[in-house]
């Protein structure tokens, strides 16, 4: 007999007869057929096919009878290859976007040989290097929630496969957006109140942080008004009713009412009154001073404390008239400037 065996269990195998037979003694030859596969299943066809439902070596015996009642038989082994059985879990099923999983195989291969692993995840990408991969799903935040199917196939070295699915199992929820939006980043002392509007977009509940210990969990507050001047960071969290989250922050300024003061004139007649020229300002933290002629000579330079000149050039007091400046400064949270004019020089204060 020929058998075409070494297959895989569950696919048929073909088995043929190859009886030799002399017909110039028997012109009939052979006319009945006993096939005994080894796994309980028989034939009687002269060229039978027969499924091993496992794998394994088999001993099949085939007797042959002549139409004169002659017997003979011959016995051969089938090699049925064995099958393995593809099955794993997650260690998890669902979680905000991106959410990964580790998929933990549980095949098994009765003869204890390694498997050739390839996994599909569900969303276009595939694994074939890692018996225990473990993926990350992520989808578009605000979108809708997505379901993933995921299977593996693992193949023995004798090419026997087989395959596990687990539809739909794996849930992503996707993050919402924050996104807010305020009327001005900076206001005013005199009027500190910040306009907003919430342009989030999937979120369940909110939270804002004003940044001044004030807080609310409506969806738009609209407005938000400050006590005092400074900068501020409004947070916004929302979450959906599964936990997954977004925040943004964005900076706020209240300015501070900030007046500077220049004299147009002062008298530096030693009365203890309006004796120098000074600038006067809230938060000022840098003064430089310039004083000069009206030929453009440099008369005067100070800074800071120090920049007030009480009219004199090397202890001489100048004469009444005008005379020019140029001020730098720089008062808290502002930028640095700088202003010129003229100013002048009077004997009294009347």
């Amino acid at each position: 007999m020929v058998v075409d065996d070494k297959v895989c269990a569950r696919n048929e195998i073909s088995y043929r007869d190859q009886t030799y037979f002399d017909y110039e003694f028997d012109a009939v030859g052979v006319v009945a057929w006993n096939w005994q596969f080894g796994n309980g299943a028989s034939s009687s066809v002269q060229d039978p096919k027969n499924v091993f439902a496992k794998g394994g070596d088999y001993s099949t015996l085939l007797t042959v009878e002549t139409g004169y009642g002659c017997i003979d038989s011959t016995r051969k082994t089938t090699v049925i290859y064995h099958n393995p059985k593809a099955e794993y879990r997650m260690d998890t099923l669902e979680g905000c976007s991106p959410h990964c999983v580790t998929f933990i195989d549980e095949s098994k291969l009765s003869t204890g040989e390694d498997l050739i692993y390839n996994w599909n995840f569900g969303d276009g990408q595939i694994d074939v290097e890692n018996v225990n991969p473990t993926y990350c799903y992520a989808i578009q935040d605000g979108s809708s929630d997505v379901l993933f199917n995921s299977s593996l196939r693992v193949t023995s070295p004798n090419g026997c496969s087989d395959s596990y699915s687990s539809p739909g199992r794996i849930k992503v929820y996707s993050n919402p957006i924050a996104d807010f939006d305020v009327g001005s980043v900076s206001v005013s002392e005199l009027e500190p109140v910040v306009l907003i509007d919430n342009y989030s977009v999937g979120g369940d509940y909110w939270s804002w942080d004003f940044g001044d210990t004030s807080f609310s969990s409506l969806f738009n507050p609209i407005k938000h008004e400050y006590a005092e001047p400074g900068i501020y960071e409004i947070q916004l969290v929302t979450l959906t009713e599964f936990g997954c989250r977004d925040n943004i922050s964005k900076r706020v300024n209240v300015e501070r009412l900030q007046t500077i003061f220049i004299p147009s004139s002062f008298t530096p007649n030693g009365d203890g009154v309006n004796d120098f020229f000074e600038v006067y300002g809230a938060d000022l933290q840098e003064v430089k001073l310039w004083i000069f002629d009206r030929w453009g000579n440099e008369l005067f330079y100070g800074e800071d404390d120090l920049a007030r000149w009480d009219g004199k050039i090397e202890g001489k007091l100048l004469p009444i008239g005008a005379y020019a400046y140029v001020l730098v400064y720089k008062q808290s949270d502002q930028i640095r400037q700088k202003k010129s004019g003229n100013f002048v020089i009077s004997r009294s204060n009347n």
